[in-house]
C-alpha cells in the first residue's frame, strides 16, 4: 500500500469488517470517518473524508476533492470498510 493510501487512516481503523454491499454507483457508497474504500486489485485502503485527493496505487479508485466526487472504475474490485471501535 502506498503513502497515498496509508495517510489519514486514523488508529480506529485497526479493526475493519468488510460491509457485504452490492455497489454499482459511487452515490452508493456510504461515507464517513468510520468508513475506508479498500481495492481489491492492489489492496489499497483509502478513507472515506480524505484531507487531500487520495486514490489506491493501481489507480481504480480515486477521490477528488476539487470536484468532490469518488470515481472507480471496476466496482467488482471495490469494497467498503468500516472501522470497528475498541471496548473500553
Amino acid at each position: 500500500m502506498g503513502k497515498e493510501a496509508r495517510r489519514g487512516i486514523p488508529a480506529i481503523a485497526r479493526k475493519m469488517k468488510k460491509l457485504d454491499a452490492k455497489i454499482s454507483d459511487t452515490s452508493q457508497a456510504p461515507k464517513g470517518k468510520e468508513y475506508f474504500y479498500r481495492c481489491a486489485a492492489c489492496g489499497g485502503v483509502i478513507p472515506s473524508t480524505p484531507r487531500d485527493n487520495v486514490g489506491c496505487e493501481c489507480g481504480n479508485i480515486f477521490i477528488d476533492l476539487d470536484y468532490l466526487r469518488l470515481a472507480v472504475k471496476d466496482y467488482t474490485k471495490f469494497e467498503v470498510l468500516q472501522a470497528g471501535r475498541e471496548d473500553k
